[in-house]
């Protein structure tokens, strides 16, 4: 019995420009048996594959893209500004605690019991100001 493997049929399919399914056939009726099947791809038997491979497929070909077309990289440039852009002006809030030239705790600008600044995150900041205020003064490692 002759056998041969998924990897000769896409070589002779290549070779003769028949489909794999002729070349399949061909072999089958003059008497070989296929030895290997084709290995199934991982990334085709679940979405979380698929996904990956498409993110990995769609940076590999914006980084080419990158090195080779200028548009396309002067493009790139802009939406990272414009994001960094929105990420500074979220995240450059004043903070509402005061500090000393040390660097230590000495109150809040706005009260945090009443009042506009009296949200949960304001008073969350300063207790975790002045726990760490504490913890400085006493030496003790957190």
């Amino acid at each position: 019995m002759r056998t041969y493997k998924h990897e000769d049929l896409v070589a002779l399919a290549q070779e003769t420009g028949r489909s794999l399914e002729d070349v399949k056939q061909v072999a089958h009726n003059s008497g070989w048996v296929l030895e290997q099947e084709a290995r199934t791809l991982r990334a085709l038997d679940s979405s979380k594959d698929a996904v990956a491979a498409m993110k990995q497929v769609k940076q590999a070909t914006l980084e080419r893209l990158y090195k080779t077309d200028p548009l396309i990289r002067e493009s790139l440039d802009m939406q990272v500004a414009v994001q960094q852009a929105r990420l500074d002006r979220t995240t450059n809030k004043p903070s509402n605690n005061q500090y000393d030239s040390e660097g230590n705790f000495t109150g809040v600008t706005r009260s945090i019991i009443s009042g506009p600044a009296a949200t949960g995150k304001n008073q969350t900041d300063a207790m975790k100001a002045i726990k760490a205020s504490v913890y400085k003064r006493l030496g003790v490692q957190e």
